[in-house]
């Protein structure tokens, strides 16, 4: 009796060495792109974390404004925004002409250095000291809001940044290793006058 052996073809052994290299050729894809998304996921999260709380601040000192028709208590100038409000010495805030004290808040942004800086409190005009929120602000746009009467009540903010915006090219931003972000508010002030 004779014992047949069975033996591997080279054309079958081709084809399983093809189909190993295409289940490892996927299984690689998909752990770039995973590791892809996850970097990305990562950085934009890290953006989030960063403007979310500038945005509030900045919505927060809105809601807390206080003016009238002839000394609003929130005005835009370029790149910036001022905010004031008439408290007293314990806090309690004032409508005029019986206002104790004014306490400005400012944020600005500037193109050098893509900072955002807060200002305040002070009275009067800008202090030279500053605490910087932010270094990868690409954009910050604003625009006030009014009453039927023009008086100033509000404020639409904008707020976008890049992940790295440090000597990259505009178009450099919101690639895949350099997402960029935008966040959005609208804020009124709780005590506008038209008086």
């Amino acid at each position: 009796m004779s014992v047949k052996t069975r033996a591997v073809t080279l054309v079958e052994l081709m084809v399983a060495v093809f189909l190993l290299s295409m289940i490892l050729l996927t299984g690689a894809t998909v752990d770039l792109a995973s590791r892809r998304f996850l970097r990305v996921s990562d950085r934009q999260a890290e953006l989030q974390n960063e403007l979310s709380p500038i945005l509030l601040s900045i919505k927060r000192d809105i809601n807390r404004s206080g003016g009238w028709v002839n000394n609003p208590g929130i005005t835009i100038a370029a790149n910036r925004i001022n905010i004031r409000m008439d408290i007293d010495n314990v806090g309690n805030q004032h409508n005029p002409p019986t206002k104790a004290t004014t306490d400005d808040f400012g944020y600005t942004y500037q193109t050098v250095g893509n900072e955002m800086r807060y200002y305040g409190p002070y009275a009067g005009a800008l202090p030279a000291a500053f605490r910087v929120l932010s270094s990868r602000i690409t954009v910050f746009f604003l625009a006030i809001r009014t009453s039927p009467t023009l008086v100033p009540i509000g404020a639409n903010v904008a707020i976008t940044a890049c992940y790295n915006p440090a000597g990259v090219a505009p178009n450099q931003c919101g690639t895949v290793n350099n997402p960029i972000m935008t966040l959005t508010t609208t804020a009124y002030a709780i005590s506008q006058s038209g008086n």
